[in-house]
C-alpha cells in the first residue's frame, strides 16, 4: 500500500483463511519501506506539475520494480519461501483521482510487470470497477472494517488518518442499518506539507509543533468553510484538492504567522472535520478504532478525544489489527477477495449502481 502522504511502502504478509463464512487474517510480517529518493521525488512532480507522459510511463513500471524489492525484502525478514505466496494485491500510487467529474481515477504501479519479475499472480487497479459502476472508487477500506471492527450491540466507527482522513460507520453486525463512509478531509497531508517547508522534516512527531502553535481562528474559519465539507455523500478526495497547491495558499496568505501557529490549525482543521462527520453521520457512535499514520500524532488524538469526550478513542490493534500495516491488510483481503469471485465495493458507501468483483488479475 502507497497512499497520499508519499510517507512509504508499506508491506504486509498475511495468512488468511475461511472456516465456513468467516474469513480469517493473520499478519505474519509487516514492514515500511523507504520511497527510493528519485521515485518520490518523480511522484511528487507529477503530482504537482504537468508532466510528460514519459514521466508516468516511467513510474507505472518502475514503482512495480520497486515493489518487488519490498516483497523480496519482507519474505527474507520473515524467513519464508516467497514462491509459496498464492497472491499480490497491490493499490498502486493514487496519481489522480477524480471519480465525480471526469469520472476517472489512476493508480500507478503496472500489476504484469510485477506478476512478471517475481512469477507471482498479482491483483491491481482496485478502484476503476466501482468507478466505471457510477461509484466514487473510494473508500475501499469499509469492507474490511466491516468484517473485523464491527460489533453485535454497538456503532463502532472506524477512522484512518493517513494523508487523507476516512470514516466508516458501522451499526450492530445484525442490523438492517447500511454501512456508509466517506472521506472526510485532508489527514496529514497539510500538516507534512509545512512541516517539509518549514522545518525540512516529513511530519509532526507526536504533534510537538501544533502543541507550540496558537490557533489561528481566521485561517481556521476560511479552511472550514471548503465547500468538500458540505457535500453530500457518497464522496472521496484527494491531493487534487487538498495538495501542494493548497498548502501554498496557506502559506501564502497567512506568511505572516508563525510556522507552528500555521500547523497548529491545519491540524485543529483535521480533528474538526473528522468529530463534524461522525457527529453528522452517527447518532452515537460507542467506539471510534484509529489507524494510519495520524495515529501517532498525540496533539491530534488528544483534540479528537476532547471533541467527542462520550466516545472511546481507541487503536485498532485493540481489535487485532496492527494500526500502520491496516491498510496494506486490507489490499491483502481485497485481492483474496478477487481471486475466490466475491465483491469488494459497498454501494451504500461509494454510490456504485451494484457490488462488482474488484481489481484486474495479472498471471506470471
Amino acid at each position: 500500500m502507497t497512499g497520499t502522504s508519499l510517507d512509504g511502502i508499506d508491506t504486509a504478509l498475511c495468512r488468511i483463511h475461511t472456516i465456513d463464512t468467516t474469513i480469517t487474517l493473520e499478519l505474519c510480517e509487516y514492514m515500511c519501506y523507504e520511497y527510493p529518493s528519485e521515485i518520490k521525488k518523480e511522484i511528487q512532480f507529477l503530482l504537482n506539475e504537468p508532466s510528460p507522459i514519459s514521466i508516468y510511463s516511467h513510474i507505472h513500471h518502475e514503482l512495480s520494480r520497486v515493489y518487488a524489492q519490498c516483497v523480496r525484502q519482507l519474505c527474507s525478514s520473515a524467513k519464508f519461501d516467497i514462491q509459496t505466496i498464492s497472491a499480490i494485491g497491490i493499490h498502486g500510487q493514487t496519481l489522480w483521482h477524480d471519480p465525480q467529474q471526469q469520472r476517472c481515477t489512476l493508480q500507478a504501479g503496472n500489476g504484469e510487470v510485477l506478476a512478471k519479475i517475481l512469477s507471482i499472480p498479482v491483483v491491481s487497479d482496485f478502484r476503476s470497477a466501482d468507478v466505471a459502476l457510477g461509484g466514487t472508487g473510494a473508500p475501499l477500506v469499509p469492507i474490511f472494517d466491516k468484517e473485523f471492527f464491527s460489533s453485535d450491540t454497538n456503532t463502532h466507527i472506524a477512522l484512518n488518518i493517513g494523508g487523507m482522513a476516512n470514516i466508516t460507520v458501522l451499526p450492530p453486525r445484525h442490523s438492517a442499518t447500511p454501512v456508509i463512509a466517506c472521506d472526510t478531509g485532508p489527514g496529514n497531508v497539510l500538516i507534512d506539507a509545512l512541516c517539509m517547508k518549514y522545518y525540512n522534516v516529513p511530519f509532526d512527531t507526536e504533534g510537538k509543533y501544533a502543541h507550540n502553535g496558537l490557533l489561528i481562528q481566521e485561517l481556521l474559519q476560511e479552511l472550514q468553510n471548503h465547500p468538500f465539507y458540505k457535500t453530500p455523500l457518497p464522496k472521496s478526495t484527494g491531493r487534487e484538492v487538498f495538495g501542494q497547491q493548497y498548502a501554498d495558499f496557506l502559506c501564502d496568505s497567512f506568511s505572516n504567522h508563525h510556522p507552528n501557529n500555521l500547523i497548529r490549525t491545519v491540524t485543529e482543521l483535521t480533528a474538526w472535520h473528522i468529530t463534524d462527520h461522525i457527529q453528522r453521520l452517527s447518532d452515537n457512535p460507542h467506539t471510534v478504532i484509529v489507524a494510519g499514520g495520524g495515529k501517532h500524532n498525540i496533539f491530534l488524538m488528544n483534540r479528537l478525544q476532547e471533541l467527542l469526550p462520550q466516545t472511546l478513542f481507541c487503536s485498532s490493534e485493540s481489535f487485532g489489527i496492527n494500526a500502520d500495516a491496516k491498510e496494506a491488510m486490507c489490499f491483502a483481503y481485497l485481492s483474496y477477495r478477487t481471486l475466490s469471485g466475491l465483491p469488494s465495493n459497498i454501494p451504500s458507501v461509494t454510490g456504485a449502481s451494484r457490488e462488482a468483483v474488484l481489481g484486474s488479475i495479472s498471471l506470471p
